[in-house]
């Protein structure tokens, strides 16, 4: 529930992409809509050390792409621990604070859990911004090895 947002026709969008690895869903997206203004934000510090690395090497022609269009539109990239979803949260809302509230946000959540729980908790809590969820190419099991830190989140409605 709410998490198509109340976009205003009338007012400009951000894209506000939380990327992972899947770089060919991110360089889709942008591909198809197009977007004037666009931020994106990627896990830093990764899971492993060297994730953040991978999602900035799998998101490489979303990267450019967004770069290039520069001169014609806003680019930023924003950073948040991958395995915190208050700091993912945070670092949304002060993205869309800069924005301004004459501005529609799409936020599309393609990399680490916590980063998607935070932009849909922000979608929610504000009532105005909408989530574009792509469902995965497929399906695959993992093993991910556990992390120094195991977050617990409560949440209640």
């Amino acid at each position: 529930p709410w998490l198509w947002g109340s976009p205003d026709p009338c007012r400009r969008w951000t894209y506000l992409f939380l990327l992972g690895f899947e770089g060919s869903r991110s360089y889709e997206v942008y591909n198809r809509f197009e977007p004037a203004r666009v931020k994106a934000l990627i896990s830093r510090p990764g899971y492993q050390p060297h994730y953040t690395d991978v999602a900035t090497k799998n998101n490489e022609r979303f990267l450019r792409e967004a770069r290039r269009g520069r001169k014609r539109n806003h680019f930023e990239v924003l950073y948040a621990h991958a395995g915190d979803a208050v700091q993912a949260w945070r670092v949304i809302e002060k993205a869309m604070a800069e924005d301004g509230d004459d501005t529609n946000t799409c936020i599309i959540p393609l990399g680490p859990r916590p980063h998607a729980l935070g932009g849909g908790l922000k979608a929610m809590a504000d009532g105005k911004s909408s989530i574009l969820f792509l469902m995965p190419n497929k399906f695959s099991i993992k093993d991910v090895p556990r992390g120094r830190d195991l977050w617990l989140y409560k949440i209640r409605i």
